[in-house]
């Protein structure tokens, strides 16, 4: 036909910052969390912990999570078991460094989560609404950018993170992520929840942070 489509130059945007928790709002999330212990407080703890996804919760086995984070060094395994993962990278370990009231309200209400989350149609709407109605301007995801963010700040290893955040270089080795709930002594969790206890000291009782009641 003879046409000659000319393109239109398309001005270049810059990437707008994700949006993640300062510091004294993660203090208010773990504040809110025991303040108000639940299926959906002990979702977003774990969410921070690991920039775990609602949909990744729906694919645990509960009987595993309430082992796992009843260890000498509480973790969860994401993938283990060859549970169904988005990508390969992200079958990981995640150590769960909070403080102890955070761990019960967890080990408690972490089966219940897992089961809402496996029979909601979209769990991600749910734990969006719980943040944004408390007044935390993120949404779920948010909390895995802010996982990150705070990894960075600490200039944390890069293979821990991909580790714990189950990015792409983890060279976690798939067998050993097996081990369920037998891992629990591993010098892979110790080593890692080591490294993730400087990104998340301000969060840590020996740092000083007291819980309390909100609201």
């Amino acid at each position: 036909l003879g046409w000659a489509l000319e393109l239109r130059p398309i001005p270049k945007e810059a990437a707008k910052p994700k949006a993640v928790l300062t510091e004294a709002e993660q203090v208010r999330l773990l504040e809110t969390v025991v303040a108000e212990a639940g299926p959906n407080t002990a979702m977003v703890s774990l969410m921070l912990a690991g920039g775990v996804m609602p949909s990744e919760i729906s694919r645990l086995d509960p009987e595993t999570v309430v082992a796992t984070l009843s260890a000498a060094m509480p973790y969860v395994i994401i993938g283990g078991e060859g549970q169904q993962v988005k990508a390969e990278a992200r079958r990981r370990v995640i150590p769960v460094v909070w403080s102890k009231e955070v761990l019960e309200v967890m080990i408690r209400h972490m089966p219940e989560a897992i089961a809402r989350a496996a029979a909601s149609a979209d769990p991600t709407a749910t734990v969006n609404k719980w943040l944004r109605t408390r007044g935390f301007g993120i949404t779920g995801h948010g909390l895995r950018h802010t996982m990150a963010a705070q990894a960075g700040a600490a200039m944390a290893n890069p293979m821990a993170v991909a580790r714990v955040g189950g990015w792409t270089g983890s060279g976690l080795n798939p067998v050993m992520l097996g081990y369920g709930a037998g891992m629990g002594d591993s010098e892979l969790v110790a080593s890692l929840s080591t490294e993730v206890r400087r990104w998340w000291r301000h969060l840590l009782p020996t740092e000083g942070l007291k819980l309390r009641a909100v609201g």
